[in-house]
């Protein structure tokens, strides 16, 4: 080794004597630190029982039914439509009665311009010639 190498591998050495007393055993960083198992268990248990008591105090305070015009104006309710169901309905006039046909444009299309003669009609003749 050169010089700089030996001062460099020297101030490195050092380094690793100050720190090697509070340096744990290979092992024992390798084991880990003993973990304490827990068990979903009791949570599991105790979100049932909540569960369970939620339902009996509802049961227990919920009344028979509901008289007719209750009845009435929940049924009401239920059938006023909302405020975006419009965007729901769809204009049936602007939507083609058939699909498209592969090879054919249905009529009034905006591509007929473009091919007068069908698919791939006539060829499109320029009035100018391009020079190469």
């Amino acid at each position: 080794m050169t010089l700089p190498d030996d001062d460099l591998r020297d101030a490195f050495q050092a380094a690793r004597e100050t720190e090697r007393p509070d340096t744990p055993p290979f092992a024992r960083v390798l084991a880990g630190r003993p973990r304490r198992r827990r068990t979903l268990i009791p949570w599991v248990l105790a979100a049932g029982a909540a569960a369970a008591g939620v339902l009996l105090v509802a049961k227990a305070t919920r009344p028979d039914g509901g008289t007719a015009a209750e009845l009435e104006l929940a049924r009401r309710v239920m059938e006023t439509p909302s405020a975006t169901g419009f965007l729901l309905k769809l204009p049936l006039a602007g939507l083609p009665s058939s699909a498209p046909v592969p090879g054919r444009s249905p009529e009034g299309s905006p591509l007929r311009v473009l091919d007068p003669g069908g698919p791939l009609g006539p060829p499109v003749t320029l009035s100018r010639r391009i020079r190469t």
